[in-house]
């Protein structure tokens, strides 16, 4: 049974029992997916908003020491350009491979080093690559019919880095249809999951990401990380999956 506050608590104490490596895991893969820089810009937004409504009472001192950490957004500005989608396409989806690996293996038995991320560089990358373009791809072209659409099928192609970060040779037809049909009737659990955590992302926002960094950031990942512990379950006792397309991480996974 889909258990939120289970997955929230399990995946807290897992990303806690190891959290240094956890936390920079977590920032990088919010780093190379231009969300920090976004999140930075919005908490800066928010600031000069709640200062001009009267809302915060501010010396114009610290106001100017703060606020020049707009700085921090313009690599963003990367992501619209040809470098951008280079670097995403290179760069971001296998390392957000490489994470998804670093999260399984913190299975509570494991404590594994920062160095497991590079697990989508190493293990078949032209596949994850190939694999997670056409991912992006199809989500765009959903969000063509409308946003709706769009945001419908992101949530059903969920588990492809965790899936590629247990096969990265998987086929890549096989490997959304697969997450198509794991996260079938679940796409709403786990939009649910992650609005649970809207007041954390708010609170990241007005403390710059301090919040976000070092606790939002990583509970979130270790959250979703559980969330696909129980979709692969579920996937591999009702014979969506065999064991050989999901051979797991290492001896611990998901215990209902």
């Amino acid at each position: 049974m889909w258990d939120r506050v289970q997955f929230k608590a399990t995946g807290k104490a897992r990303f806690k029992a190891n959290y240094w490596p956890y936390v920079a895991a977590s920032v990088v893969l919010a780093l190379v997916g231009g969300s920090l820089f976004s999140y930075v810009k919005n908490g800066v937004e928010t600031l000069d908003r709640l200062v001009s409504s009267g809302l915060i009472q501010m010396s114009p001192q610290l106001y100017d020491l703060l606020h020049p950490l707009t700085i921090l957004t313009v690599p963003f500005v990367l992501s619209s350009g040809f470098l951008g989608l280079a670097f995403t396409l290179l760069v971001g989806n296998p390392y957000s491979v490489g994470a998804s690996r670093f999260f399984l293996e913190n299975d509570g038995a494991r404590k594994p080093s920062f160095d497991r991320v590079a697990f989508g560089f190493t293990a078949d990358f032209g596949n994850v690559v190939l694999t997670m373009l056409l991912r992006s791809v199809f989500i765009f072209l959903w969000s063509l019919l409308l946003i709706i659409p769009g945001i419908i099928r992101s949530y059903g192609y969920f588990a492809v880095p965790y899936i590629l970060a247990e096969n990265p040779g998987m086929d890549w037809n096989r490997a959304l249809k697969l997450s198509l049909a794991m996260t079938q009737g679940h796409k709403w659990d786990i939009f649910v999951t992650h609005l649970s955590f809207l007041g954390w992302l708010i609170l990241s926002a007005v403390t710059f990401q301090l919040v976000g960094a070092f606790y939002a950031f990583p509970y979130m990942d270790a959250t979703n990380t559980e969330m696909y512990r129980w979709l692969r379950q579920e996937a591999l006792r009702n014979r969506l999956a065999t064991d050989a397309e999901l051979p797991g991480t290492g001896p611990v996974f998901y215990q209902a």
